[in-house]
């Protein structure tokens, strides 16, 4: 049933004249003749809305008053303003609404729900392309990437930075990476590895005292629970989350210690005393073929043998095959336990940007687990400190 707006004008005689109102659908009439009807006198209009049928071809069949009036449906039939009107009721009508059906309503949703969906993919695939594929950086970076194979050599790249232990190659090269890798192989191996949690929740957190232990004797594993120098209260108050800002000591000679996001984490504090910190975690079964992380050191400089300065051990290890994939040393001794990547201010040796790690699985140790791990510790005469800062380590580039 279609709805249909229509114009009906009341009963006027041959005998009389339409006279119009400016700007009106009212009409005066006056009579020509000399006994004129007494309901002649008005032309009244009226607008009514009605249910009706539509009679083809395109006439409207109104019942009214006993009195059956076709009408055209559109355009509306206009009456003149200065003739006189022969016909008993004059109007028009025209299509002012159709109520839609079930199947017209399911559609219109449908369609509705669509385009939802399609927006709602639009703005995922932005996401990605924005914060995951091209993240967008403004502070200065050194990407070292480190490829692993499954051959039998030792190859270190100087006095205190090895980058190959055991049963590993490392070729080391400062690049950026063209590989792509899937945004996947974060989400699902690792665990709050930029710690945008604001905790370090998925990570195991050390700490204990050195004891005047030479660097060439300090491990990562003596200072993680379990370990000989393992210390729960130091573990708990010498390393902490950061937010956006600068070192304390070094102020803007160093970048922003959040490398990407709101958090990353400080591993050991400012405070000197023969202090040692660490923080790990195990990737298990891992499929995809990079590994990265972003880092930052700051090294008190005492003057020091390098047996007894500042030290600080970063490594990758494949745990499945039990050999370091990437291991990076450095100390504060005065001999020079540092390289290119740092430089120095005053009794510091910093690094004056963020250095990112980017490590190539080779298709021989997918599967495998890795362990990644950060320590940082005193000088073996309690006088002198280090730290560390640690961002990012998952499976996308940096």
């Amino acid at each position: 049933m279609n709805k249909y707006r229509f114009v009906s004008l009341s009963f006027v005689p041959r005998s009389s004249t339409v006279k119009p109102i400016h700007k009106q659908r009212q009409y005066a009439n006056t009579p020509t003749s000399s006994s004129p009807s007494p309901t002649a006198n008005i032309w009244t209009t009226l607008t009514e809305t009605r249910n009706v049928q539509i009679m083809p071809p395109r006439i409207l069949m109104i019942q009214d008053g006993g009195k059956q009036q076709k009408l055209p449906i559109d355009p509306i039939q206009k009456v003149s303003r200065s003739t006189s009107i022969s016909s008993p009721v004059v109007g028009g009508a025209y299509l002012i609404g159709k109520k839609p059906t079930c199947l017209e309503i399911s559609l219109m949703i449908f369609g509705i729900l669509t385009t939802l969906a399609a927006l709602a993919a639009l703005a995922i695939s932005i996401y990605l392309l924005t914060n995951i594929r091209s993240p967008t950086k403004t502070c200065m970076t050194t990407v070292t990437t480190t490829t692993s194979t499954s051959t039998s050599t030792t190859t270190t790249t100087s006095a205190t930075t090895t980058t190959s232990t055991s049963a590993t190659t490392a070729t080391t090269t400062t690049t950026t990476s063209s590989t792509t890798p899937d945004p996947a192989c974060s989400a699902i191996y690792f665990s709050n590895g930029d710690f945008e949690s604001g905790t370090s929740a998925g990570w195991t957190i050390g700490g204990g005292y050195r004891n005047g232990d030479l660097s060439s004797n300090i491990y990562s594993g003596d200072y993680l629970p379990g370990g000989s120098h393992y210390n729960l209260t130091i573990a708990n108050t010498h390393s902490s989350i950061v937010t956006h800002g600068y070192d304390p000591v070094l102020g803007n000679l160093m970048p922003d210690i959040v490398y990407r996001g709101n958090y990353s984490w400080r591993v050991e504090d400012t405070i000197s005393g023969g202090y040692g910190s660490v923080i790990s975690q195990q990737v298990s079964n891992y499929s995809c073929s990079d590994i990265y992380f972003a880092w930052l050191a700051a090294l008190e400089n005492g003057g020091h043998t390098a047996d007894q300065s500042t030290v600080m051990i970063i490594e990758l290890k494949d745990t499945t095959v039990g050999d370091i994939v990437l291991r990076r040393v450095y100390n504060a001794g005065a001999s020079g336990g540092v390289d290119t990547r740092f430089n120095q201010s005053g009794s510091y040796f910093y690094t004056p940007s963020w250095q990112i790690e980017h490590v190539v699985i080779n298709s021989t140790r997918l599967g495998n687990n890795f362990t990644l791990s950060a320590l940082a510790i005193d000088c073996a005469l309690n006088g002198h400190s280090g730290r560390i800062y640690l961002d990012n380590f998952g499976g996308v580039p940096l």
